[in-house]
């Protein structure tokens, strides 16, 4: 297995498919320098163990609310000066 077909499946993951290839690979290339024999663990071992790292990195700060956020900045873009939606994106990170 390769350094790239691990992010690839990371990536397939509805979890961390948002991330950027270059916040997983980082931690693709951690793993992989502190665990030199790492190709001989098993192919679920390894990703249970990368995303282990990616969720408490990333995933904690990540919650339900990013769709509701979503919205309100596809609405900032279109009232770009609207103080009302900027107080909901910064209060929806509560």
């Amino acid at each position: 297995m390769e350094i790239d077909e691990l992010i690839e499946l990371i990536k397939k993951s509805k979890k961390y498919k948002h991330l950027s290839d270059a916040v997983v690979k980082q931690k693709v290339l951690e793993y992989t320098e502190k665990n030199k024999n790492w190709q001989e663990y098993k192919e679920k071992f390894i990703l249970k163990e990368i995303k282990t790292k990616l969720h408490k990195a990333y995933g904690s700060f990540q919650n339900k609310a990013r769709k509701k956020r979503s919205k309100y900045l596809d609405e900032l873009r279109k009232n770009p000066c609207d103080l009302d939606i900027i107080d909901k994106i910064l209060l929806s990170n509560q």
